[in-house]
């Protein structure tokens, strides 16, 4: 009984693990509910089988039982090295933006599905007031700031002290003049420690 429940633990793990955004949270949900349901009781049964099949429980179970954790340790080691590319895109961080849908921006997003996300110093307000202009990229540069190409193909402004390369995830339609923009971060780099330039600390007032 033991060994068809883990078995059938193990293929809901597997359909969980399938389960895009797009499928929604409840299913996800759904699908850990029943699992966890499946799998509880096998922790009673496992005990309840080790003391009817060793000869002396009180002398050997607890060694049985120091092993069954290491060996959970080294299976849960054994798949993160077997696997690490897709252990490392799944737990990738998501960041949601919301972006107006008649900018300039939400439209680049849109066709290129890739960005990259910017943190600009609070002594560097001259490069962010440029970028209050329409944009403008020419000789290597984009409205004057020199740039390059990252991981995405998206122009990274290496003057800036870090950034996150993104990949749009999902665009969801709010019904309103602004649009969620859910990204997935696929890189990241921080060239130095700075106090970040916010709007208040700025003479700008943000205009939608």
């Amino acid at each position: 009984m033991a060994t068809h429940l883990h078995f059938l633990g193990a293929a809901l793990l597997f359909l969980q693990a399938q389960i895009g955004f797009e499928q929604g949270f409840l299913l996800y949900f759904t699908v850990s509910l029943v699992y966890a349901l499946i799998y509880n009781p096998t922790l009673a049964l496992a005990n309840s089988i080790s003391f009817t099949h060793v000869p002396d429980a009180t002398r050997d179970f607890p060694t049985l039982r120091v092993l069954g954790t290491i060996g959970w340790i080294v299976a849960g080691v054994a798949i993160d090295v077997v696997l690490p590319q897709g252990a490392a895109q799944t737990n990738k961080p998501l960041i949601m933006a919301a972006v107006r849908r008649e900018s300039n921006v939400f439209e680049c997003l849109a066709e290129s599905r890739s960005a990259v996300l910017h943190i600009v110093g609070d002594r560097q307000q001259e490069i962010a007031r440029r970028f209050f202009f329409p944009t403008h990229a020419a000789c290597g540069t984009i409205n004057g700031e020199t740039f390059m190409d990252g991981k995405t193909a998206a122009p990274v402004l290496p003057n800036l002290p870090a950034h996150i390369e993104c990949h749009v995830e999902q665009i969801v339609d709010t019904h309103g003049d602004h649009a969620v923009v859910i990204l997935r971060a696929v890189e990241a780099e921080c060239q130095e420690r700075v106090r970040p330039l916010t709007m208040a600390a700025t003479p700008w007032n943000y205009g939608g």
